[in-house]
């Protein structure tokens, strides 16, 4: 369809042999000739409006990155419901890259494609995102482009119709999904190294983690090919960065201050 239209529409098709979808990204950016990059996949619907409303933000606010909504789209019912809003304040350019990370980490919401990248810091950044062959690319992906950008703008319209598939690669349970997900994440708190240490992006790091260890969990309980020890060996990788995050400490914290509401469940919920 793309070939057949692509005068209309002013498109390019590269086709290369099938290594991921990070290696697909990886050329669409090293490709791109335009000011800013989306990163869309292949079976979500653009919205025509907001996109030219975020197409109009880009020219007049000119910010590294634009985070912007989306709906989750389920298919099977034909319904859309909107993504909860990010914790960035609204229709604001934001200037200070520690904000911006501590608040991304935070919202834990790392997709790529409900954020426009000025394609000079997507190519700047080129050997620490898209890991070829790691599923949730973007995981690590958008913190470490997020450290780096100067600014941020988050204009809170919904993008994209996100098709929920519930048969797609990463919400198969396997002993890969579970493992890449650790290496994802572990790959993610690099971003934290780009900028000066401060302990609420340490707590957010935290967080994090716990989150990611929820995550893998659950998929574990319907992966046919995980035995408990592998379930250790990935968990035990994650929980071994605690410490190094000063976690206890931080989380014994958040908790007495109710900084992060339901971090106590959590916590539980991660390590029981």
């Amino acid at each position: 369809w793309c070939a057949a239209h692509r005068h209309k529409f002013e498109c390019r098709v590269i086709h290369q042999e099938n290594r991921g979808l990070p290696a697909a990204r990886r050329t669409g950016f090293h490709s791109a000739r335009s000011a800013y990059i989306l990163f869309a996949d292949g079976d979500d619907c653009l919205l025509a409006t907001e996109y030219r409303i975020a197409s109009d933000i880009l020219h007049k606010k000119n910010p590294d990155i634009l985070v912007l909504d989306y709906l989750d789209w389920d298919p099977t019912q034909n319904k859309c419901t909107p993504s909860r809003q990010r914790s960035h304040p609204k229709d604001q350019l934001r200037n200070n890259p520690k904000e911006n990370l501590l608040l991304t980490l935070r919202d834990s919401i790392p997709s790529v494609w409900s954020r426009f990248f000025k394609t000079s810091l997507v190519e700047k950044n080129d050997s620490e995102i898209f890991p070829e062959k790691l599923m949730y690319d973007d995981l690590p992906s958008t913190p470490i482009l997020t450290a780096e950008a100067a600014n941020i703008y988050y204009l809170p319209i919904p993008l994209v119709k996100y098709r929920n598939n519930q048969q797609g690669l990463t919400k198969k349970a396997s002993y890969r999904s579970c493992s890449d997900m650790a290496t994802a994440t572990q790959h993610a708190l690099q971003a934290t190294k780009r900028l000066p240490p401060d302990e609420a992006l340490i707590d957010a790091a935290a967080l994090m983690i716990i989150s990611k260890i929820r995550d893998i969990r659950r998929l574990a309980r319907t992966a046919h090919d995980l035995t408990d020890r592998d379930l250790e060996v990935i968990v035990g990788s994650l929980s071994k960065e605690l410490p190094r995050w000063g976690t206890y400490r931080a989380l014994r914290e958040a908790i007495r201050s109710r900084r992060f509401g339901k971090i106590k469940a959590v916590f539980q919920h991660a390590f029981t």
